[in-house]
């Protein structure tokens, strides 16, 4: 399977997981742990980006999104993975 269609499928899970969290169903001890389990799932199949400037950037804007949002008990880690498409 290609890279870009694993990612996707592992992106729309972590999605499902949250709409499914955001009705009440999941505590946010079982987020953290679902969300560290998909966070692992997917750096199995994808190789991360290793450009410094690249990463960097990326995850300083991400920074900047989760500080311009609510306040959330999660922590927020931003990946760039490494594909030609």
């Amino acid at each position: 399977m290609q890279t870009s269609k694993r990612v996707a499928r592992a992106v729309l899970a972590v999605y499902l997981a949250g709409a499914t969290a955001s009705c009440g169903t999941l505590s946010v001890e079982d987020e953290k742990a679902f969300g560290h389990e998909a966070q692992r799932s997917i750096r199995q199949q994808v190789t991360l980006m290793r450009d410094r400037a690249v990463v960097n950037y990326i995850r300083q804007f991400g920074a900047e999104l989760v500080a311009a949002g609510r306040p959330t008990p999660f922590d927020v880690r931003w990946y760039v993975i490494e594909d030609e498409e």
